[in-house]
């Protein structure tokens, strides 16, 4: 836990230049567990990401995981139960595989945490729980990236 918890912090202080994160934090901050909960939309998909920012969210949380071929996607569950048409762990499955699966309740593709990170472009802070101690390198090369 401490792990994750130190990573997320990395993570966060790279999105943002540390005096303008503690800036934009300052008193009351809105944050949105999974892209939030409350816009019928599916946790962890882009809509939802989206429909966040657009109500104001200050910060997203979210969760990252490792495909088996080294791609970093949004998704909480290691399984991929959820879905409308996959099945297995993500850890092993190919992004080639990943990238088709659908959530049950919309049908939005699993996203790559590349295409949050293009998509949000410093809009809020993005919260990331890293799932497994091997997504954190590539999370935080990408964040460098974008």
């Amino acid at each position: 836990m401490k792990q994750i918890l130190v990573a997320a912090i990395c993570l966060l202080n790279l999105t943002l230049a540390k005096a303008a994160l503690r800036d934009r934090l300052q008193g009351f901050s809105a944050g949105a567990h999974q892209g939030g909960i409350f816009n019928g939309t599916t946790p962890n998909t882009l809509q939802n990401f989206k429909h966040a920012i657009r109500d104001g969210v200050d910060i997203i949380e979210t969760d990252l995981r490792l495909t088996k071929d080294g791609v970093i996607v949004v998704y909480h569950n290691e399984g991929l139960i959820g879905t409308a048409n996959c099945t297995g762990q993500v850890s092993d499955r190919p992004w080639s595989y990943i990238k088709n699966c659908r959530s049950i309740g919309n049908l939005e593709k699993i996203p790559k945490f590349e295409t949050l990170l293009k998509m949000v472009n410093g809009a809020v802070v993005i919260n990331a729980e890293f799932k497994t101690p091997e997504v954190v390198k590539g999370a935080i090369d990408l964040v460098n990236k974008y």
